[in-house]
């Protein structure tokens, strides 16, 4: 009896989870009333009842004519994007310059070691020779 009365629970539970999924996933009706004929000839339609061949009209003036965009985020992209070619472009720049001193330093470097190299073998030239 305990059994049967589980095996009747269950049921009944996937029958309701089944329903609901199945209402959840229905489509849109269309707003304009049906069209006469079969369905073969009936364009599909966006839930709205116009035509998916027809553009959305957020879509028709989302581009400007100097082919910049009115969406705020594609205008934060862009600019992102500009600023971060920007900052990549200074960021090499000064790299660039960090070597080039890097550089002029160690030759700097190099000339002060061979100049007190060449003073203390001239200082000790001469007491070497007297040996």
């Amino acid at each position: 009896m305990k059994n049967v009365r589980n095996l009747i629970l269950a049921a009944t539970m996937m029958a309701c989870s089944a329903s609901v999924l199945a209402q959840a996933n229905q489509a849109p009706n269309p707003v304009g009333p049906p069209t006469t004929g079969t369905g073969a000839t009936t364009t599909p339609t966006r839930g709205t009842g116009a035509p998916l061949s027809t553009p959305n009209a957020v879509n028709a003036t989302a581009v400007q004519s100097s082919g910049q965009s009115n969406d705020p985020y594609v205008q934060k992209r862009q600019a992102d994007s500009e600023a971060k070619a920007e900052y990549k472009e200074r960021k090499a720049e000064a790299k660039r310059q960090a070597k080039m001193e890097k550089r002029e330093a160690k030759a700097d470097l190099k000339a002060e070691k061979r100049a007190s190299t060449a003073e203390r073998n001239e200082a000790l030239a001469p007491a070497a020779a007297v040996k």
